[in-house]
C-alpha cells in the first residue's frame, strides 16, 4: 500500500516495513505488530486499518470534527 510518499509492506511474520517512495531505497521504519498480518492494510478517514490474525488495528489520527 502507498500513501503520503511512503510504501507500506506487511508480512505474515507480523512486521510492517515503511519505505520512502522514490528511486533510492530508504527504510523509514519497521513495526512489529506481534501478530501475523494476513491482509493488505487499508486507509480510511485518516486512519490505517490493519487486520492481523487476531485483531483489527486502527492507527492514526481521526480528521477534525469526527
Amino acid at each position: 500500500m502507498a500513501s503520503d510518499g511512503k510504501i507500506y509492506l506487511s508480512g505474515e511474520d507480523g512486521e510492517i516495513v515503511v519505505l520512502k517512495a522514490g528511486p533510492k531505497f530508504e527504510l523509514l521504519a519497521r513495526n512489529d505488530m506481534a501478530d501475523p498480518v494476513m491482509a493488505t492494510p487499508a486507509i480510511s478517514g485518516g486512519m490505517m486499518i490493519i487486520r492481523s490474525q487476531h485483531y483489527v488495528w486502527a492507527i492514526g489520527q481521526p480528521r477534525r470534527g469526527e
